[in-house]
This record gives C-alpha cells, sequence and structure tokens, in this order.
C-alpha cells in the first residue's frame, strides 16, 4: 500500500505528535517525582533543622535557667523566659514537618518537653522563694535528669525515622532518573518538530511584541501629556502659596527642607532659592536653631507642637506662631516621615490682646478703690451705724451689698488673670502638709454648700507634704468646691479626696451632678467659659474660677485636669509635686521601732 506526498506527510505529523504526547506523559511523571523527591529532601532538612534549633533553644534556656539560679539577676531571667519562648514556637514550628512516624513523634516530644520546662519554672519559683539550694536539688533530682535522657531519645529516634526516609526517597529518584535516560532517547526525533515549533513560536511572539511597542509608544505620548498637565498644576499650587500671608515648610526625616513658601525663607531674609534640600540647621542659622531643635524633635516623636517666635522682616520685628504638625509614614504608621511648619503672624493680635489686658487691668485698678468704699460703706449701713433702717431698705441694702462683693471678686479674679499672663503673679511655695489645708477649704465653703443644700465630706485622713502656696492651694479648693457645690443636685455628697500618685500628691473633687456635655469639655479651662452661656442660666459664676484654678496648680508645678464619671457627676483633679520633706518623714516614721 502505497502513501501520497501528502499523506506521508500528515502521517509524519501524526507519528510525530503521539511521540510527543508520550515524551510529555513520560517527563510529566519523571518531573513530579523528582520534584516529590526534592520536597521530601527539603521537608526532611527542614525538620532537622527545626530539630536542631529545638535542642539548641531547650540548652539555651537550660543554660540560662542555670545562670539565673546561680545570679539571680532579673536580665538572666528574661533572657531565660524568651528562649523559653523559642524553644515552644521551635517546638510548634517542627511539627508541620515529616511523616505520620514523625509527626507523631514530634507530638512525643513537645509531651516531653513541656513537663521539663515546668520543672525548670519550678526551680526558678524554689530560688524566688526559697533559695538557691532548693534549686539545685530540683536541678538535680533524678525526675530531671530522666526528662533530659528523654528528650535526648527522642531526638535521635526522630532523626533516624527521617534518615530512613531520606534514603527511600533518593533510590526512588535514582530509578526515576534511570526511566529518565530511556526517554532522552526520543528528544532527537522529536528535536525538529520542537526546532519548528519554536520558530512558529517566535515569529508570533515578535508580531506581538511589534504591536505592543507601538501602544507604549501611544501609552508614552499620553503620560507626557499628563507630566505637562502636572507640571502646570504644581505651578499654580506654587503661585497659591507663594501668596498666601503664611509661613509653610515641610521638612522630612533626614531634616532636610523638601518644600516652602515665599513668605517662609523672606521670613528668614534669605532668597527663595537658598532653601531648597538645605539641612534646617544651616537655614534658620545658629541662634534661631536652638530654639527650634527642641520643637522640631518632639514633633518627629509624633507631637503636634505650637510655639511662638519673633523674625525680623521689612515692616519690623513680626511675631509667628508656629505649628508643626508631623507626617505618618504610608509604610509604617508608627514612623514619622517628615514635619508640616506652619507659622501665622500674629503680631497685630498679640498687640491688641495686650491692648486689651492693660485696659482691663486699669479698669479693674480704677473700679477697685471706688468699689472698695462702696462696699464698706453698705456694710456699715447694713450694720446700723446710720442708724436702724426700715425692712425693704434694709433688704435692698443687703442685696446691694452682696453684688457689691461679687463685682470685688469678679475684679480679683480679673486682677489675678491679668498678673498671670503679664508674669507678674508671685507664688511663694514651699513645703506644706495638704490634709489640714484641704479640712480648711472645706470649713471655708460648708456655708457656700448649705446654701445649694449639699455636704461636703473628707473622704480621706492620710497625709503628705507638697511644694504649694497655702494661700493660692485654698484659692483653687474654694474654686473647685463651689463648682461642685453649685452643679450637685439638692441633699448630695460632694466628697474630696487627697492620695499619693508616684512622686505627686493627688487631690480629687467629686460632685453628684449631670457631669459635663460633650460639647462643652473642650472650653472648660477657657476665661469666661460657661456650660450655659444665656442671659437666663440658672447657676452664677464668671467663667473664670476654673481657668484661675489651672494657672494656679501649673505655677505650682502640677497639673489640674477632670473626668466624667461613668454613673454619675465629674470629678475635677489636680497633682502637686512631693516636697522632699515628706520623703523625709516617711524614712523618719519607717525608722520608729514597731509597738510592742
Amino acid at each position: 500500500m502505497s502513501f501520497g506526498y501528502q499523506q506521508r506527510i500528515n502521517l509524519a505529523l501524526i507519528c510525530g505528535l503521539l511521540l510527543v504526547m508520550v515524551l510529555a506523559a513520560g517527563s510529566y511523571l519523571t518531573i513530579n517525582s523528582f520534584l516529590d523527591d526534592a520536597s521530601r529532601e527539603r521537608e526532611f532538612h527542614d525538620a532537622m533543622l527545626s530539630l536542631q534549633e529545638t535542642a539548641a533553644h531547650l540548652k539555651a534556656a537550660e543554660s540560662l535557667q542555670r545562670k539565673y539560679l546561680i545570679s539571680g539577676e532579673r536580665d538572666d531571667l528574661l533572657e531565660y523566659e524568651r528562649s523559653r519562648t523559642a524553644v515552644l514556637r521551635a517546638v510548634d514550628l517542627g511539627r508541620q514537618y515529616g511523616g505520620a512516624d514523625t509527626q507523631r513523634m514530634l507530638a512525643s516530644l513537645k509531651d516531653l518537653v513541656l513537663p521539663r520546662l515546668r520543672r525548670m519554672d519550678y526551680a526558678i519559683d524554689l530560688r524566688q522563694t526559697i533559695g538557691l539550694s532548693a534549686a539545685r536539688e530540683v536541678v538535680a533530682s533524678e525526675l530531671s535528669r530522666e526528662q533530659r535522657e528523654s528528650i535526648d531519645r527522642i531526638f535521635r529516634e526522630i532523626r533516624a525515622t527521617e534518615s530512613l526516609g531520606l534514603q527511600s526517597s533518593r533510590m526512588e529518584t535514582e530509578a526515576g532518573a534511570r526511566r529518565t535516560s530511556r526517554l532522552s532517547l526520543v528528544t532527537g526525533v522529536l528535536s525538529v518538530v520542537l526546532l519548528s515549533l519554536a520558530i512558529y513560536l517566535s515569529n508570533r511572539h515578535h508580531r506581538k511584541r511589534q504591536a505592543a511597542e507601538a501602544e507604549l509608544a501611544n501609552s508614552l505620548d499620553e503620560l507626557q501629556d499628563v507630566g505637562v498637565a502636572l507640571r502646570s498644576s504644581e505651578s499654580q499650587l506654587r503661585q497659591v502659596v507663594d501668596a498666601v500671608p503664611v509661613l509653610i515648610m515641610y521638612v522630612d526625616a533626614g531634616q532636610r527642607v523638601l518644600f516652602h513658601n515665599r513668605a517662609y525663607v523672606e521670613s528668614l531674609g534669605l532668597a527663595y532659592e537658598q532653601a531648597d534640600g538645605s539641612p534646617v540647621d544651616e537655614l534658620v542659622g545658629a541662634a534661631a536653631q536652638q530654639l527650634e531643635r527642641p520643637h522640631l524633635e518632639r514633633a518627629f516623636r509624633g507631637e503636634l507642637v505650637t510655639w511662638q517666635r519673633d523674625a525680623t522682616a521689612a515692616a519690623g520685628v513680626r511675631t509667628y506662631e508656629m505649628k508643626y504638625i508631623p507626617r505618618a509614614s504610608e509604610r509604617d504608621p508608627g514612623e514619622i516621615a517628615g514635619v508640616y511648619v506652619v507659622g501665622t503672624d500674629v503680631t497685630e493680635f498679640r498687640r491688641m490682646d495686650r491692648m486689651k489686658s492693660e485696659f482691663v487691668a486699669t479698669v479693674s485698678h480704677e473700679l477697685r478703690t471706688p468699689l472698695t468704699s462702696i462696699r464698706g460703706s453698705l456694710g456699715l449701713i447694713a450694720a446700723g451705724v446710720a442708724g436702724k433702717l426700715p425692712e425693704r431698705a434694709a433688704d435692698l441694702v443687703r442685696i446691694a451689698k452682696s453684688n457689691c462683693e461679687r463685682l470685688s471678686r469678679l475684679i480679683d479674679d480679673i486682677l489675678d488673670i491679668e498678673k498671670m499672663e503679664s508674669g507678674n503673679l508671685r507664688l511663694e511655695t514651699g513645703g506644706a502638709s495638704v490634709l489640714p489645708l484641704l479640712q480648711s477649704a472645706i470649713a471655708a465653703n460648708e456655708a457656700y454648700a448649705s446654701q445649694h443644700r449639699v455636704r461636703l465630706e473628707l473622704a480621706t485622713h492620710a497625709d503628705v507634704i507638697a511644694e504649694l502656696d497655702p494661700h493660692r492651694f485654698l484659692q483653687v479648693m474654694g474654686n473647685l468646691l463651689s463648682n461642685a457645690a453649685k452643679f450637685s443636685p439638692a441633699g448630695a455628697v460632694v466628697s474630696v479626696s487627697l492620695m499619693r500618685d508616684a512622686e505627686f500628691a493627688r487631690v480629687e473633687v467629686r460632685d453628684r451632678g449631670p457631669g459635663i456635655d460633650a460639647e462643652f469639655r473642650t472650653r472648660v479651662f477657657q476665661k469666661f467659659s460657661q456650660a450655659d452661656g444665656s442671659d437666663s442660666r440658672q447657676k452664677g459664676g464668671t467663667g473664670l474660677g476654673l481657668s484661675i484654678a489651672r494657672a494656679l496648680v501649673e505655677q505650682m508645678g502640677g497639673r489640674l485636669d477632670f473626668r466624667n464619671e461613668p454613673d454619675c457627676g465629674c470629678t475635677f483633679y489636680f497633682l502637686l509635686p512631693l516636697s522632699p520633706r515628706n520623703r523625709d518623714a516617711e524614712i523618719k516614721r519607717m525608722q520608729q521601732p514597731a509597738p510592742t
């Protein structure tokens, strides 16, 4: 039977395809065998590595345990605990390797390691509670020795099992290699076919590449258009930023200036181009560096920093309120990538604020003298010096005297605020017992609390000695107690407590009122701030008390704040630094002999 030319070609192609299929199937099976063998060998090495790591960590833990038992140092104990954790992690990691027998032995290994670690922990507990000798007995005991030997035996068994598995895998790999050598004889026959296929694929790839290059050229043209648009947008943005009368700068993590506007460099007396890429220290100069460096370091620690600095400009010396705003890294939110620096010209605000303060101080001083005379005269009239008054007239005089005293307190508060802002308020601080001052404050404010049918209660009897000004301390307590009484319901108790908080004396005043509304919490300590700002508010007051109290506590080296209680009410608390005398008193008290 004869075949034509085309038929012979078709038959050859069919035979070639069959040979390719056979070769592909054999190669597929052989490659899978190689991959399985390689995976098994890698798994063996991983298991052995994990086993060695477990053994190493266990030996390290035993060594660190003995080191701690001898030294008793906390650092040695911390090192032991880290090594102990590493042992458990290594045991758990090793359980994902090996066959069923290895997995079973690794489970047994963990069952032996856990009691061993507990035995080591028990020795450490004995070292901490009883002493070194008891711990040594546990370490040298027969049980500890048996645990170590059992663990070593499991290690040897796992190594032997894995070695046998690896040897079997290698034998299978050799058999697969022999099969592959036989199949490789067929590759010569198929080389021409594969070459033809490669030429075909190469031509097809060349055509696809030409199409991709044409598409890439179009994309580059579009990208250039986008770049032009971006540069135009950046230019417009820079023009806007340069026109803003605010100092703007961005500093990267290396503290080099990456962005700035014209107003910033002009405030430093520099040319516009001098700031690009310059280190901040070189840009601001040595004198300004000492002022800005601490604030910049705080900003790179993640703090929002606000401070004021003076700069000489063409219009004279200007004052700027500087804000340092940290920017978190996009890759690691816990890392600061840079700091935005924004400066606002507050020269006119400061001048107006100074004029306002001077006006208020002048008016307050001018009002105090006639007001004192009026209050004294009303007091004499109310006392009957000018003769007995009719009942209606006496009521009017008492009302006038009460409002006169209220106005006098308001003037005193305004003068205190003015002194604080101008830095003229002087405090006479020193070591003083806090408990007697709290008792005096409660006694002085009991009458006011009774008017609101509220009872003041001192909830502590322990005393501490703190650094404070007694007169100003009583003024702070008066503000807090009057506020608490004013906002507590009738029949409620305002409790005052004293405790020690680290190196501070902590005083708390808790009321049973409605608490502070969320929208008012940020304004509690602002001047003239009232929770109810309407003309018809039920609670009196000027809104200066808490502002003055916080300023006084801060000048005494402490801090005043508040918290809303979960059930009801609000607690205002402040901290004052303890006096060295407080520590001396504690030492003397500890040195006194115990009563027999």
